[in-house]
């Protein structure tokens, strides 16, 4: 049987592993992707809902929902470059980082890490929230909802 302190132990290192998928990999592949969506929405003219007979397009407004989504992917290259030192680590993980899924990659790694109960893993969380938690936020959440602001509120 196992003593108090191991359940506590595994209690913990379960509640890490559940909020670090759920924070660090699934609510921001829905941020991405919905990002990617709406920008699409409003350069095809899709975004009404079938009540309206035909939606205008809305290309410069489609064109700039798109700029912090670039733009956080180039501040991602840096990072990539010396995570993946290697030119095969690159060419494996280059289609993850073209689909905006690298940084969700890292963090699965992490949460790998908290399966094994390999106790290196706050060290690599913590270093991974330092260089790459910092940029989708302010390069990309941040300009979008202000640019989405200023679209509903012109």
């Amino acid at each position: 049987m196992d003593s108090l302190f191991e359940v506590m132990i595994n209690i913990e290192f379960y509640k890490e592993a559940l909020i670090i998928l759920a924070t660090g990999v699934i609510l921001p592949s829905f941020d991405i992707y919905s990002d990617i969506a709406l920008s699409y929405s409003l350069i095809s003219g899709t975004y009404c809902d079938n009540s309206c007979s035909e939606c205008p397009k809305h290309p410069n407004y489609g064109a700039i929902m798109f700029i912090p989504i670039i733009m956080a992917n180039l501040f991602t290259i840096p990072h990539w470059f010396k995570r993946e030192n290697t030119w095969k680590k690159r060419l494996c993980t280059l289609p993850l980082f073209l689909g905006q899924f690298w940084p969700q990659y890292q963090v699965l790694k992490v949460f790998w890490l908290i399966k094994n109960k390999d106790l290196r893993w706050r060290k690599k969380k913590e270093q991974l929230d330092r260089e790459i938690g910092s940029i989708e936020p302010f390069l990309e959440s941040l300009p979008q909802v202000n640019i989405a602001f200023f679209i509903t509120y012109q």
